[in-house]
């Protein structure tokens, strides 16, 4: 029963995402100078083109659907269309940020898996420590909005490497991954050093969600990374310094200054 249970189980997440060997894959890596050693350098960012199916997509929006819902009826959210911030949806308790949808924690396991199968170099990646508890966040992108581009700063001091993969539903975004921009569509999943690449989002394209996605309004952008510290005093200690920087936060979207917060 178990071995049935397991086939099922498999079957129903072969639905939601493709095998990555059947996605085009995208990917940039470190200058190889600078690593003579690795070859082609370590991996910076990995794009998967449409490892989310129509179905995945739809059970992300089913999945957070009350989050989105509760985003939308705030102030900000009844301005979705005119707004040029991203509009946060409540992941997990800032207590214990563990994520608390195993389906989406699961499939991001099965993005760092793909990932691990395709680079050179994945332990001096870092990606094969990337198999614990994971945190989440949701961002809902209108038409307007944007992120300016910076580093995340390092969820434990001695991290050389932070991997963070990004599910996008609904409106393609224009993404900046260091020099470069990216057009990230419906489906597509980036996977990213965020201490190594300087990311934002530079824009949203309007009515360029696929026709069979029920999202024509916005950008739905659901991040997960191994953020999640067991040690209490080190998250009260980060939760002080995250707290400190809520207006260097706030000036990633829009215009402002740099900030190298998340």
């Amino acid at each position: 029963n178990q071995a049935i249970a397991v086939q099922q189980h498999m079957a129903a997440l072969a639905s939601l995402v493709r095998q990555a060997c059947d996605c085009p894959t995208e990917a940039r890596f470190a200058a190889a100078d600078a690593q003579p050693a690795r070859g082609r350098g370590r991996p910076l960012w990995i794009l998967f083109r449409g490892l989310l199916t129509a179905e995945g997509q739809q059970a992300f929006l089913n999945l957070l659907a009350s989050r989105m819902h509760d985003a939308r009826a705030t102030p900000a959210g009844q301005e979705l269309d005119r707004l040029e911030v991203a509009l946060g949806l409540e992941m997990q308790p800032a207590s214990q940020p563990v994520c608390t949808i195993p389906l989406i924690e699961e499939i991001a396991h099965f993005v760092y898996a793909a990932a691990r199968n395709l680079t050179v170099d994945d332990d001096a990646a870092g990606l094969q420590k990337q198999r614990g508890r994971l945190t989440a966040l949701g961002w809902m992108y209108g038409p307007k909005a944007n992120m300016k581009a910076h580093y995340d700063t390092p969820t434990f001091p001695e991290s050389q490497h932070e991997w963070l993969v990004s599910f996008n539903v609904g409106l393609a975004a224009r993404f900046a991954a260091n020099d470069e921009e990216v057009t990230l569509h419906s489906g597509d999943v980036l996977l990213m050093d965020t201490l190594a690449v300087k990311h934002g989002v530079n824009g949203v394209v309007a009515n360029s969600a696929p026709p069979d996605c029920s999202l024509k309004d916005a950008r739905l952008g659901v991040l997960l990374w191994e953020s999640y510290n067991p040690d209490i005093g080190a998250r009260a200690r980060l939760a002080q310094v995250e707290a400190a920087a809520v207006d260097g936060v706030g000036g990633l979207f829009g215009t402002g200054s740099d900030s190298e917060e998340d």
